[in-house]
């Protein structure tokens, strides 16, 4: 009797611990690599964003990579070996420079493969060329998706690197943040934020982004210097723009009027809406005309008062700039859960084993 309880915990540890290691599989890792580097102005510097998948089998992959345009330029971006490096053909969906804004964009997919690729290698490389005498640039992913050979989304973490020109002595007076990272900021604490939108009237008015509790201010950036006294100092500002441009050179205003905690939203609004569709405000359209009522029956009102937000629902929310994931297998948002189907049932099958094994030695 002794021995079938040890046999029984046996199977119990063995059942708990393939669990436990399903549960805690590693994400994927998408990497700017070198994490660190120097260069002298008018240098050259390659980057490379590498993926380790951590097990994982991947077909699909995109990126945005964010740096500092005043310190860095693109001279060049090239496809990588890793979804071809067993032979299968891929296609590069996008490869896009903007030097204005300061990013880079990047999607393949395999083709045709029975399986995705599991070992780590270059998704892609950047050639940048150093156009400051002095600075630290940011290179900071955003919008990284990966995909399986289902379409699934697979988890990911992500290591930024920077590039460093010349001798830095000053630490900028603002932070450049990524939208997940402004995002994450003003759920976890919306009452310390202030949202404020720097584009025009008309920009403004046709849509914008809304997160419940976050105080909004809205002030372009033509006026932005006459009534910079009217924010709470106080305050975390994170500034954005339609793509980044402008609100760069707001939160350069807004540090050297002496705010502390000042915010650089990269990608803009455009970037926002691909990651956070929800949580953008288009204008209403203007109500059709009310017919008549008759004497018999009246109709219900069909106007809005113009002071509540509207948001509309997701699917009449498109980007007018097409999102790489667009291109991409199509995924889910939802992640997958931790414990795949057949793990889970094969713990199931070895408890409910251990059960009537444990039930026969107790009758015997």
């Amino acid at each position: 009797m002794k021995k079938r309880r040890e046999i029984v915990m046996g199977v119990l540890c063995f059942v708990l611990l393939i669990s436990t290691l399903t549960a805690q599989a590693a994400p994927a890792v998408v990497s700017v690599s070198p994490s660190s580097s120097e260069v002298l102005q008018g240098q050259s510097v390659k980057v490379n964003i590498v993926i380790d998948p951590k097990g994982e089998e991947v077909l699909g992959a995109q990126y945005d990579l964010y740096f500092d345009s005043s310190i860095l330029r693109v001279v060049s971006q090239a496809q990588g070996p890793f979804l071809s490096q067993d032979g299968t053909k891929t296609n590069v969906l996008v490869n896009e420079t903007n030097n204005s804004v300061g990013v880079v964009k990047y999607g393949e997919v395999g083709i045709g493969a029975e399986k995705g690729v599991s070992s780590q290698d270059i998704l892609a490389s950047i050639s940048f060329e150093a156009i400051a005498t002095s600075g630290k640039s940011d290179l900071q992913l955003s919008t990284v998706k990966l995909s399986d050979i289902n379409a699934k989304p697979i988890e990911t973490e992500i290591n930024d690197g920077t590039c460093t020109v010349g001798k830095v002595t000053d630490e900028p007076a603002f932070t450049d943040i990524k939208v997940e990272e402004a995002y994450e900021m003003m759920e976890i604490n919306p009452e310390e934020i202030i949202l404020l939108d720097v584009r025009t009237e008309d920009e403004h008015e046709a849509e914008h982004i809304y997160v419940e509790g976050v105080e909004f201010n809205h002030i372009p950036l033509s006026e932005l210097e006459n009534k910079v006294g009217g924010l709470d100092k106080t305050k975390k500002i994170i500034i954005y723009s339609e793509t980044g441009v402008r609100s760069r050179t707001a939160s350069e205003i807004l540090a050297r009027r002496g705010f502390d905690d000042v915010y650089n939203m990269l990608g803009g609004r455009k970037t926002w809406e691909i990651n956070f569709r929800e949580d953008i405000i288009k204008a209403t359209p203007s109500p059709a005309p009310t017919v008549a009522a008759s004497p018999m029956h009246e109709t219900a009102p069909t106007s809005i008062p113009e002071d509540i937000p509207i948001p509309t629902s997701r699917e009449t929310q498109i980007s007018e700039e097409p999102s790489i994931s667009e291109n991409l297998p199509a995924s889910e948002e939802t992640p997958t859960p931790a414990i795949g189907g057949f793990e889970t049932i094969f713990a199931l099958t070895m408890l409910a084993i251990t059960y009537l094994f444990f039930k026969k030695g107790e009758a015997e």
